[in-house]
């Protein structure tokens, strides 16, 4: 019963992230065609990186996922909904105060991290990025409020509401940049400041499912600094937990500062080249993660180890499942894909080919981002925040290491696989001392991998249908993998289609 559970709140999480991801990838492309890789796309890539990597510790699984099990931790104890809600509401207070303490720093540091994303360039330069980073940094607030609220929401079992947040997020975005088009000359300041705006329409969205699952009486507003003291210590625990769960982040923020060595335009290809590999990262690994963890947490509060490395188990097995299928489909159908949409407005061919060189050099670490997020809520769970911090760090010196010495991109795919291979091994030793095995089933990892090669094949024969239209041949293409895959998943893994069917036939309530 657990499979169709986590599947159906997959699948919820799925349609929201779809349409999400569509509305980022049109944001996206809009950007690359007014900017280009030229040095304004380099300024606003950079002046980016600091809300980015914000947004990915705060909202995508790492403070959302310590605070998630927080409430649900405190959901096993008894607490009732007066006390929870009472909870949220005092970490909402000091999240606000300590968000701006963090901006108040950071506006004040503007110049001097200007300085470091660019080490060689004009005064004019840095100044304009200081200028940037400081209308970006509201942004920062919003999504500290957001990810409290969707810990919030999710350990309620609401999904769809933080789901659809990011369409919320994307639309507006794109009506900033629909008024940097309208304009003469590009508008950088007007992108930076929809950033912020998005950012709040985001929050404020949430903010109406947050009394739906609980109305406070009269009486219950007088409680508030009851548990003044326990939230307050609850937010000062976060921030190991906060750091183990942010490894991927800080090393594509790393990678920043290494990427100028590649020449101008560099900056602005990561960025592209990046937000391309969320689009299945999005739909496969965090949705699961999400849909995982509050399950995993009740359980693990439980002392049910058993059960808890089902619901790891099921998790890694869809995820490995998906993922791999997606990352051979994309080195077929990415010329495809850059011919069809990215060769318009300042988006030359010089621009298209160093985007394309660093997407194909970022795809490797696909399948580790993806299995990674799913290992990562055992890693906290079991070692703790203090020791996962521990772990995180030394991971964290061995990717700079090798981003030194392989270069930026190379290093950046070959210390994510490191990293994922070794959290895999450290939870299999945990689970082992538990008296518990985690599972590591070769022959369905080869039958997943040539299903993913099946898949790849598919979209490779089909792309050479005589269409003429690059488009028509991309979507040929994606349909092709896809019929070949599920070909290859009734052959080889015919019980996993078995449940797939059977899910996809399961008349809803």
């Amino acid at each position: 019963m657990y499979a169709f559970s986590f599947l159906r709140r997959s699948s919820i999480l799925f349609i929201f992230s779809l349409f999400s991801r569509i509305l980022g990838f049109v944001r996206d492309l809009a950007i690359a065609w007014l900017l280009g890789t030229g040095p304004q796309a380099d300024l606003l890539a950079q002046a980016f990186r600091i809300p980015h990597c914000f947004r990915r510790l705060l909202a995508e699984g790492t403070l959302s996922l310590s605070l998630t099990n927080a409430f649900v931790g405190s959901q096993e104890q008894g607490k009732n909904a007066s006390w929870q809600y009472t909870l949220f509401r005092t970490l909402t207070v000091q999240t606000l105060l300590a968000s701006l303490l963090v901006l108040f720093f950071l506006y004040i540091l503007a110049p001097y991290i200007a300085s470091l994303l660019i080490p060689v360039s004009a005064d004019s330069d840095v100044g304009t990025l200081t200028f940037l980073i400081r209308l970006t940094l509201p942004y920062v607030l919003f999504v500290c409020l957001a990810s409290l609220s969707m810990a919030y929401l999710h350990a309620h079992g609401v999904f769809s509401v933080p789901a659809a947040a990011p369409l919320i997020f994307n639309l507006v975005m794109l009506l900033f940049l629909g008024f940097a088009f309208l304009q003469t000359s590009p508008s950088l300041p007007l992108i930076a400041v929809g950033l912020s705006c998005a950012g709040l329409f985001q929050w404020l969205w949430m903010l109406r499912a947050l009394a739906a699952t609980y109305t406070p009486s009269t009486k219950d507003r007088f409680s508030f600094s009851y548990e003044r003291h326990n939230a307050l210590r609850l937010l000062v625990l976060q921030v190991p937990g906060l750091f183990a769960c942010s490894l991927q982040h800080m090393a594509f923020f790393i990678a920043v500062f290494f990427l100028p060595c590649l020449g101008e335009g560099s900056v602005a290809a990561f960025l592209y080249a990046e937000r391309l590999l969320e689009l299945p990262l999005g739909l496969i690994g965090a949705c699961f993660g999400v849909a995982s963890l509050p399950h995993m947490s009740r359980l693990a509060g439980k002392g049910t180890f058993f059960r808890m490395r089902r619901a790891l188990d099921e998790s890694l097995h869809w995820t490995l499942l998906l993922i791999l299928p997606c990352t051979a489909g994309l080195y077929v159908v990415a010329p495809l894909l850059f011919d069809s949409f990215f060769q318009y407005g300042e988006f030359g061919r010089e621009a298209l080919e160093i985007t394309q060189s660093t997407f194909f050099l970022l795809l490797p670490a696909l399948p580790a981002l993806a299995l990674s997020r799913i290992l990562i809520g055992g890693m906290v769970v079991f070692l703790g925040e203090v020791r996962s911090a521990a772990f995180t760090f030394f991971n964290l010196l061995l990717i700079s290491f090798l981003m030194h010495a392989l270069g930026p991109l190379n290093g950046l795919s070959t210390g994510l696989w490191l990293y994922t291979i070794f959290l895999f091994v450290l939870l299999r030793f945990i689970f082992s001392i538990k008296k518990v095995s985690l599972a590591f089933r070769l022959t369905f990892w080869l039958k997943a991998l040539i299903a993913a090669c099946f898949a790849g094949c598919g979209a490779w024969l089909t792309q050479y249908f005589p269409l003429g239209s690059s488009g028509f041949l991309l979507i040929l293409a994606c349909l092709g993998g896809i019929v070949f895959w599920f070909l290859a998943v009734i052959i080889l893994l015919p019980r996993d289609f078995m449940r797939l069917r059977r899910f996809l036939g399961r008349p809803r309530n």
